[in-house]
């Protein structure tokens, strides 16, 4: 009996590409960049579609019943969790540009400084909150073809 699991792959990545495809259409790729002054955000990306791309080819694998590298799981599952874990680094970091000397030298008199202040602190909080939400994103579609990848190979 042949798995399943390289067509629940498939919905999953078309879902992803169409949404990528959103995201392109609507140019959001340079909001993305403007928004994270890291960089850390296209890292995520990268490593995600990269392990979309491996988990692929292990669930294809596993439907023409070739037996899974268990450690390349393993190694997936690390991936997925180091997807959270940059994102919270960026946050981090967001914060550190949001808090970092902003108030320092600040002359509540100079209307312009004031604001200067709060545009710098606005930067570091969008940089803050955008690569918290794509390590989230990435991490939990990753986990969720991972654990459609185990649990067909646990059936089989």
């Amino acid at each position: 009996m042949r798995s399943n699991c390289f067509l629940k792959w498939w919905l999953i990545t078309c879902a992803v590409l169409a949404s990528t495809a959103v995201v392109h259409y609507f140019d959001m790729w340079v909001t993305l960049w403007h928004l994270d002054q890291t960089k850390i955000s296209f890292g995520i990306l990268i490593l995600f579609y990269g392990l979309t791309a491996h988990l692929g080819h292990q669930s294809y694998k596993l439907y023409k019943s070739r037996p899974l590298n268990f450690r390349t799981i393993e190694v997936s599952w690390f991936f997925a969790e180091s997807m959270i874990t940059l994102g919270l680094i960026g946050t981090v970091t967001g914060f550190i540009i949001m808090l970092g000397g902003a108030f320092a030298d600040l002359d509540l008199t100079n209307i312009g400084q004031a604001k200067e202040v709060i545009r710098d602190m606005a930067a570091g909080m969008s940089t803050a909150l955008t690569t918290t939400l794509v390590g989230l994103v990435c991490s939990i579609i990753t986990k969720l073809q991972l654990m459609n990848l185990e649990y067909d190979h646990r059936k089989a």
